[in-house]
């Protein structure tokens, strides 16, 4: 066993995946922890759209108690002065399932607030019909929550379930926890509710809809996520290639439960610079994990620990020169032996030229770490958001006593957007 996951860990990082944390389960039983510095067991995770997963948990909960019917028109729940009547057909069901009456998440083409776009907003076509992959769906379900709990949706789930204490949910400026995106958790958390979805709720949940949640409601053939997301959707979950299901996250967040062989596979990532690494992960884990479940032994045990930034030996470099834009816009670069920074304008990036350094990233609160390598005139810098955003900014820099020419690429959902571009600078 322990050769096969060597061979499985060693894949992934040989192709360049950046997963944080992994939890591999056989019958039960966890087998196989790893883990890439800096990040560790404890720490709290931004899931993405595994928080769907979520909504759906809580919804599941709010039947069992009775306060609200699949059938229902979602339009029961909420005041707003609907204008078309395919809105008010939508019932909890489409939305669960993501057969809604939109072809995409509402409050990115609406104005008001992203409650409000979800009824206001001009159809598209009959709900219950197509699927649409559509997070505003997400979203008013977790609303919906709130609203019939009188409490914030995680803590309503927590009530009943054992998820961390550290665990929440970021709140839109609505107040509202986004359902389809925002879950902050552990690894733990996410085999809790790989365990609440395998069981049928724990025993808690009303039985008949945790199986319904697991069955075909909706056909995603044409998705372009990968071929492991073309097997249906249920609730707020995605059906997969091994007759089982798959909460799944941007970037690289998994509960992919293998039913055919009784394996879940849970990751943490960042692969936000990798548009196809979901699938690449799971390739991986389907030719060294799933085709050799028989080498997997539920009473064994391998632990792996590797790192996102390996440590690297670099000669000491001292530079330190301020430069200027066509645009006056101030540019310094300074290395001084293992610790350098690049400062563009106001916003300020630190780096080492030995292992990783963290920082506060420019103009958020957001937490990085970042490695500098320095060739001859060159500089590339890697950077990783860490906590409630995810992203990978690469910086190519080629520098001289003269001039500075910086290309610039990033990849997130929001903050490094901006970070893409080229600049040019010369000795002030």
């Amino acid at each position: 066993m322990e050769n096969t996951l060597k061979t499985f860990y060693a894949k992934i990082e040989e192709q360049k995946l950046n997963v944080d944390g992994l939890f591999l389960i056989k019958n039960d039983q966890i087998v196989s922890k790893a883990f890439w510095k800096p990040y560790d067991e404890n720490q709290l995770h931004r899931m993405y759209s595994i928080s769907k997963s979520l909504t759906m948990i809580a919804i599941g909960l709010l039947l069992t108690e009775k306060k609200i019917k699949l059938t229902d028109p979602i339009t029961k729940y909420f005041d707003y002065d609907v204008k078309d009547d395919l809105i008010n057909q939508m019932t909890i069901k489409d939305l669960l399932t993501m057969k809604t009456t939109f072809t995409q998440t509402t409050y990115k083409k609406s104005e008001g607030s992203w409650l409000e776009s979800f009824f206001i907003t001009q159809p598209d076509k009959k709900p219950g019909t197509i699927f649409s992959y559509d997070t505003s769906a997400s979203y008013v379900l977790s609303a919906l929550v709130e609203k019939l709990s009188g409490m914030k949706m995680l803590d309503y789930v927590k009530k009943y379930f054992n998820f961390s204490k550290e665990s929440y949910m970021i709140p839109t400026t609505e107040g509202i926890s986004h359902g389809g995106s925002t879950l902050m958790a552990t690894l733990n958390d996410l085999k809790l509710l790989g365990d609440i979805l395998k069981t049928n709720g724990l025993g808690i949940i009303d039985e008949a809809y945790m199986k319904e949640a697991k069955k075909f409601q909706s056909d995603t053939r044409y998705t372009t996520d990968g071929f492991d997301f073309t097997y249906g959707y249920g609730y707020q979950t995605w059906l997969n290639s091994k007759n089982g299901f798959t909460m799944y996250g941007m970037a690289g967040q998994l509960v992919y439960y293998d039913q055919d062989h009784d394996i879940t596979l849970i990751t943490v990532s960042n692969l936000t610079n990798m548009p196809n690494g979901t699938q690449m992960l799971l390739n991986l884990y389907h030719q060294y994990i799933g085709e050799k479940s028989s080498l997997i032994y539920e009473n064994q045990f391998y632990a792996y620990q590797g790192e996102r930034i390996k440590s690297i030996n670099q000669p000491v470099t001292n530079f330190n020169q301020t430069y200027q834009t066509n645009d006056h816009v101030k540019i310094d670069l300074s290395i001084n032996h293992n610790i350098g920074a690049l400062t563009i304008g106001n916003q300020k990036i630190e780096f080492s030229l030995k292992d990783q350094i963290k920082g506060e990233f420019p103009n958020t609160k957001e937490t990085y770490i970042a490695q500098g390598i320095v060739k001859p005139n060159k500089l590339y810098i890697t950077l990783y958001l860490t906590s409630e955003e995810l992203g990978t900014l690469y910086l190519d820099v080629s520098y001289d006593d003269k001039t500075i020419v910086i290309v610039s690429k990033g990849f997130s959902e929001n903050y490094l957007k901006e970070w893409n571009f080229n600049i040019k600078g010369e000795k002030k």
